[in-house]
């Protein structure tokens, strides 16, 4: 793996021994893609291959090892062989762990296979060595806690070992500073001594940049004797002149080089001229242009072609060149330089050196922590550069960052995050007064301008001060922070309309979209593939963006080629998600609680809350959520999962169950559930339909754990058996409880899923039939009897886009007829302990279906319909059909045939009334709409 020293890369630590010894994976998408085709060939190659035969490999033979934690195959080096034991030491080269591996888990490396370089890279920190000799286990164990599976900036040092591994610096994200630095403080380790190590610190970046200060310093004494007569000259600026600005190089927030935006399209056919020119132009051995001489540069990094200047000579085939129109400098070999004709010196050098106006370091140096934040902090924006004065032959420079939400200034940036020092006032207004004069200078900069892309402007929704509106939560992380959109319906068919549109537009448009924080984008969602509104929140150095979804609220981290800019007008319409918390309640301790928020997902799932602001600020809103008329608040702070901020939010009742009068009982909302398998298709019966977003399914392939399951099934009769029965016991919807079978009279664990005056519909949790029971049949149910996991498991469709707060009759009817009484295939999206969340496929004769994508064409038919007399008149006919139907049970055991009871037709019937009046009155006045 060639990587160049003083390279700076992002990477993850996979694997941690010793400060002398770990392993990184540097987070670039190739190498990551690259990891997961070598995993999955190994996998296809020897998942099924016949291991009979005994394989003894050699030391230092790579080879394919199975892993023993989870029986997958991988790559392994093999470090030493025992015969006698059959066994060999594995170091798996793409994850840097070790193990010791028996031979039947051993095989050759197939051919098929690619010969990738390793992707776990191997590292040590560099010019550090251990006080007492030897890495102490203290030590160790630190250092591993802080850098195990994070993110790091990693700088390398040296190449170690013909380039197998490398010496690094690497800071620490968790404190903030390098990590020899802080071995050093805790005392664990010391820099090294070595007089050739000392002499190494003073690397070639040393004399590189010693060579251009030397450049820029003495531009008017170049070698009069050079061929080369004519020199581009620098950009003149004006003092208080305004442009926009790419910053190219750092080396200090005193020493950094612009870019004016302005001139990019001009350095770009500057780069299309010296690459045809250098493509027909050979390497000449005699070519050894003497110091200051303009040539062309082919960089190492990228293999163009840039114009630069001679800085040194380091030996007889390499010299240090520094590129003038970017401000960088390296060491290459003399045939990687060609000369340049006259025509490509006309245009001054577009690198700009600066320094920043308003800091200054903290200790007098700027610390290498300093640096990078300022790399950072600049890193692939567009910025706003005033020059303000003259600082030590650079311009004195302040950057703002105007696509930033508040815009920031890069210089208060560093002060505000303790980087930097605020600057005397004072000595800055001298160098102004010092360099006023320069201002009517005129700039010398000759390139025409390109006109600067249309600002931006856009809206965001928000919530009403003294109303209750219904909201639909489209993103949860916790009841301290969700997204709700307003649920309004033109305001959903416009944004409807517009992703249609958006789609259109961003699959004709081919321009790439360069991201800076804070700016509007096209963006695509991985989770369906459609394009979206969105906003940059981060621009990481591997490349990738983070982005905000602002109709939704999720974020997601994505590569250049899944966004897109934006035009103005598909910002007309108003973000619509709407930052909310619940306002008067606090976790219980720092952070909420998973229980805390798996409740506050239950209470707003498949539902249309209502809403009122109790207070709000710039980031959002702070509200009071109803479920049923009550505060859901409330219900956390009733169910102990939240606390109560002030007295009005704890004297509030809240919907919470009521108290068991049988001892040891209760009816929990969360109970263990089985798991459905991950990374796979696999049959479900769908068992129970109450919409899309919550139905009740058994999968077919799993098998029962009858040992465990018929002892319960004793205890749960002995319990209930002892417990005296009341028919004023109602539980609600939603809880776990034990009902008596009709069919056998037998009790079993059950979970309500509807109530009515005198009974509710339960749905067995192990069996998966369903039927109404009187209240005189259902208990309170034990802890204990919750342990073993119920068969039963909640699911949600995977839907291409949000689900509506309240789902359509004629959606949920065309589900059920999708899903129930059919072969149904489904693989698992996510699981949050409680939900899975599954993509289903409906199997019928004529062929498969994709179920989300039929329920979401027929709800925005729904959407786009109004309501007449026809469609109320087939409401009554599917729920006369609905009413008329006895339901009938399904699954193993027991079985029986469910009767509708008195009091569930009455309410069937007081409906039908109600939906008669309302075709009788259309019917009357067909002009009036509903």
């Amino acid at each position: 793996m060639e990587i160049e020293n003083g390279t700076e890369l992002q990477a993850s630590v996979i694997e941690f021994k010793t400060p002398g010894k770990f392993f990184i994976h540097i987070r670039t998408v190739e190498i990551m893609e690259s990891l997961r085709k070598v995993t999955l060939a190994l996998q296809k190659t020897y998942t099924k291959t016949d291991s009979s035969d005994e394989y003894l490999p050699a030391k230092g033979e790579v080879c394919a090892a199975k892993y023993s934690q989870d029986q997958n195959w991988y790559r392994g080096l093999v470090q030493t062989v025992d015969s006698s034991l059959k066994k060999v030491n594995i170091l798996y080269i793409d994850f840097g762990n070790e193990e010791d591996v028996t031979l039947d888990r051993l095989q050759p490396l197939s051919k098929d296979i690619d010969p990738l370089w390793p992707s776990a890279v191997q590292c040590r920190v560099a010019q550090l060595v251990p006080v007492k000799g030897t890495w102490s286990e203290e030590c160790c164990n630190s250092a591993r806690q802080m850098l195990l599976g994070q993110a790091c900036q990693i700088s390398i040092v040296e190449t170690l070992h013909g380039e197998a591994s490398f010496a690094v610096h690497i800071t620490v994200p968790k404190i903030g500073k390098q990590l020899d630095s802080y071995l050093i403080e805790q005392g664990y380790a010391a820099k090294e001594k070595d007089a050739k190590n000392s002499q190494a610190e003073c690397d070639i970046n040393t004399i590189l940049n010693t060579a251009l200060e030397n450049y820029k310093s003495n531009v008017s004494e170049r070698n009069e004797e050079n061929n080369q007569t004519l020199v581009p000259e620098p950009i003149t600026l004006c003092i208080d002149g305004a442009f926009v600005s790419v910053v190219t190089h750092v080396t200090s927030p005193d020493d950094f080089i612009l870019q004016q935006l302005q001139n990019a399209s001009v350095i770009q056919k500057l780069q299309t001229g010296l690459r045809e020119h250098c493509l027909q132009t050979a390497a000449s051995v005699d070519f050894r242009p003497a110091r200051g001489t303009i040539c062309c540069s082919q960089f190492t990094e990228d293999n163009q072609w840039y114009r630069a200047t001679v800085l040194s000579y380091t030996s007889k085939d390499k010299v240090c060149v520094g590129y003038i129109d970017f401000g960088n400098c390296e060491e290459l070999n003399v045939d990687r330089i060609r000369p340049v004709t006259e025509k490509f010196l006309q245009l001054p050098m577009q690198a700009i050196p600066c320094a920043l106006a308003g800091v200054k370091p903290i200790l007098g140096v700027w610390t290498p922590e300093a640096i990078l934040i300022m790399k950072k902090l600049v890193s692939s924006k567009f910025l706003k550069a005033k020059v303000v004065g003259r600082k030590e032959r650079k311009a004195l420079i302040e950057l703002c960052d105007e696509h930033s939400d508040p815009q920031a200034s890069i210089a208060e940036l560093l002060i505000a995050t303790g980087y930097a020092a605020a600057a005397a006032a004072a000595d800055e207004e001298e160098e102004r007064k010092k360099h006023k004069a320069d201002s009517a200078v005129k700039t010398e900069d000759t390139a025409p301008t390109v006109p600067l892309p249309e600002k931006l402007e856009w809206t965001s929704a928000g919530l009403p001060d003294s109303q209750a509106v219904d909201v639909a939560v489209s993103v949860l992380h916790s009841p301290g922070e969700f997204y709700c959109q307003r649920y309004i319906t033109r305001d959903l068919q416009a944004l409807n309309e517009l992703s249609v549109e958006l789609s259109r537009y961003c699959c004709a448009e081919s321009n790439l979209f360069t991201p800076a924080v804070g700016e509007p984008c096209c963006a695509v969602f991985p989770g369906d593939g459609n394009w979206y509104r969105a906003m940059v929140k981060e621009v990481a150095s591997n490349g990738k963006t983070k982005v905000y979804f602002v109709d939704y609220g999720n974020t997601c981290e994505l590569a250049a080629d899944q966004l897109r800019p934006i035009v103005a007008k598909y910002l007309k319409h108003p973000f619509q998600a709407i930052k909310c918390w619940l306002a008067g309640i606090k976790p219980l301790e720092k952070d909420w609680t998973k229980d805390a928020i798996a409740r506050f997902q239950a209470l707003t799932r498949g539902t249309q809350p209502k809403v009122q602001v109790v207070s709000k600020n710039k980031s959002g809103f702070g509200i009071d959520m109803r479920w049923k008329e009550q505060s859901i608040a409330s219900i956390l702070v009733a169910e102990e999962l939240a606390v109560a901020e002030n007295a009005n939010i704890a004297e509030t009742p809240a919907a919470a169950p009521p108290a068991s009068p049988h001892k040891g009982g209760s009816f929990p909302h969360r109970w263990k559930t089985a798991e459905l398998p991950l990374n796979e298709t696999f049959q479900l019966h769908i068992a129970e339909v109450v919409n899309p977003s919550l139905f009740f399914a058994m999968n077919t392939d799993s098998q029962v754990d009858m040992q465990n399951l018929q002892p319960l099934m004793v205890e749960l009769a002995e319990y209930c058996s002892r417990q005296s029965q009341h028919a004023d016991l109602k539980p609600k919807a939603g809880v776990a409880c034990c009902a008596r079978f009709s069919g056998d009279k037998n009790w079993y664990r059950a979970i309500v899923l509807e109530t009515f005056d005198t009974a509710a519909k339960v749905i067995y949790a192990d069996y998966g039939n369903s039927e109404s029971v009187e209240y005189s049949s259902i208990l309170p149910i034990q802890e204990k009897h919750l342990e073993f996991p119920f068969q039963v498991v909640k699911c949600a469709l995977a839907a291409q886009r949000e689900s509506p707060g309240e789902w359509p009759q004629s959606s949920v009817e065309q589900f059920k007829t999708l899903v129930q009484g059919r072969k149904v295939f489904a693989s698992v999206q996510e699981f949050d302990g409680e939900l899975h969340t599954v993509n289903l496929k409906s199997c019928a004769e004529d062929g498969s279906v994709n179920v989300a994508q039929m329920i979401m064409e027929d709800l925005s038919k729904s959407n786009s319909k109004s309501t007449t007399p026809e469609s109320v008149a087939q409401t009554i006919v599917e729920d006369l059909t609905n009413c008329s139907a006895a339901p009938t049970t399904t699954g193993p055991q027991p079985t029986c045939q469910t009767k509708c009871c008195c009091a569930h037709l009455s309410q069937k019937v007081d409906k039908l009334e109600k939906l008669l009046l309302m075709v009788a009155s259309k019917l009357m006045d067909p002009q009036k709409n509903c």
